[in-house]
């Protein structure tokens, strides 16, 4: 399954070839059995970087849907 097969509009994404990918690890039950632990590298990563020049609005204004994720924060 890709994002373009599911039908969603791709061309927005743009690559940085000089950043890199953020990345997520959850520890799950340890130390402490039933609790999850997440770790979260993201700090310098392209995610982590956008500006106003990143965003079309006028397309973003055209949009039915716009899905954003919960991390905010550099």
């Amino acid at each position: 399954m890709t994002l373009r097969g599911e039908g969603v509009d791709v061309s927005q994404i743009r690559v940085d070839k000089h950043g890199f990918t953020g990345v997520y690890f959850i520890q799950r039950g340890f130390p402490v059995p039933g609790r999850s632990k997440v770790f979260h590298y993201r700090k310098g990563s392209s995610a982590s970087m956008p500006g106003p020049a990143d965003v079309d609005q006028d397309y973003i204004a055209s949009s039915k849907l716009l899905y954003l994720t919960g991390i905010t924060t550099p």
